[in-house]
């Protein structure tokens, strides 16, 4: 028997299927059933790929995908975890319109397990690219019949101050010599544990320009900054002094550019909106819409005493600029370091 030669790769494998699929495929009959989990596979599928992952197996109702082979990212745990969480999600959505026409319960079973695994060559035929073999792929189908969406330990470790978990204890698991530690995924975890900061030093430029800034914003005068640099430099810390010293003056909002959601459209702007209303990434669209009503009115209240036009659907955004310089000032000319740059490229004139 040929034996294709394999590559050792980390990965987390995700495992999904539907709960009960054997009984509903009894009440819908072979046709209808298989429509059905045609659908559910698709949705499985795009949500898989949405946050970068790869297929490696269909099951009939299920999944079997790998994040980390071919390609891998740093945080190839918590793609997996979002994934398997918008698969549920996709997975309810769907339900509520096909469930209750035919008197059953579609639900899926999900679970995330990190580590070894063995990935056939570059070279392998295409029905087995993408195969993994290991224990990492066999707990990960034992812990998915025990809840809704489970973790392994390693996937566990490395997410833990992302989402919240509940343990479910030391398991036996079938084929396992030693218990194996699994955690349920209850929720997201809504912000980041506080970092401690350490004094920071020798950016006195930087913070002169920026203060100049929000001290021009307290004033009326907006302004966008552009701040780059090279990875660990200290943009963040910077920002976070300059909130600091700004706190309760100014309300600051966030919008992060992820790796996990490049494929998803505004995800920045849609991160900032939930900030400014208070909300988290759980929270229905329902109530995303009812609050964001609730706070536009009164800002279009305001512009309607102020006599400002209001902005029209159809017509697209302008942003309302005055240069105030010819080209970016940069604070950095004669700085201590050399490798940070902050410019102010233009200001804008608020009109709240």
């Amino acid at each position: 028997m040929a034996v294709t030669a394999g590559e050792r790769r980390i990965v987390s494998v995700l495992v999904a299927d539907v709960a009960g699929s054997t009984s509903i495929a009894e009440k819908l009959g072979p046709e209808r059933s298989k429509f059905l989990f045609d659908d559910v596979v698709r949705l499985m599928r795009e949500e898989v790929e949405r946050f970068g992952g790869t297929v490696a197996q269909l099951t009939g109702d299920g999944v079997l995908a790998l994040f980390g082979a071919p390609t891998a990212h740093e945080n190839d745990s918590e793609r997996a975890v979002r994934a398997a969480l918008a698969i549920r999600e996709a997975l309810g959505a769907y339900a509520a319109e096909v469930a209750p026409a035919y008197g059953f319960e579609l639900d899926s079973r999900v679970a995330v397990n990190t580590g070894p695994v063995v990935v056939p060559a570059g070279d392998a035929p295409p029905d087995v690219l993408y195969n993994a073999l290991g224990d990492t792929v066999n707990v990960a189908a034992r812990l998915q019949a025990l809840s809704d969406l489970v973790l392994g330990p390693a996937t566990a470790h490395q997410v833990d101050e992302l989402f919240e978990l509940e343990e479910l204890g030391d398991l036996e698991l079938k084929g396992k010599s030693e218990p194996v530690a699994a955690f349920r995924v209850v929720g997201i975890r809504e912000g980041l544990p506080a970092r401690t900061e350490t004094p920071l030093v020798g950016r006195h430029n930087e913070l002169s320009a920026l203060s100049e800034v929000f001290e021009g914003l307290l004033e009326g005068r907006g302004a966008i900054v552009s701040i780059t640099g090279e990875p660990g430099i200290g943009k963040s810390r910077l920002v976070a002094e300059v909130q600091q010293r700004f706190a309760g003056r100014v309300r600051f909002l966030a919008g992060h550019a992820v790796s996990y959601a490049e494929a998803i459209a505004y995800w920045p702007v849609r991160e900032l909106l939930r900030n400014w209303l208070d909300l988290g990434v759980s929270d229905s669209e329902a109530r995303i819409r009812l609050e964001l009503r609730g706070r536009a009115r009164p800002l279009a209240r305001r512009r309607r005493r102020r006599g400002l036009p209001l902005p029209r659907r159809s017509a697209r955004p302008r942003a309302r600029t005055e240069a105030r310089a010819a080209a970016p000032r940069s604070c950095l000319r004669g700085g201590p370091a050399p490798n940070l740059r902050l410019d102010v490229s233009a200001r804008l004139r608020a009109r709240t």
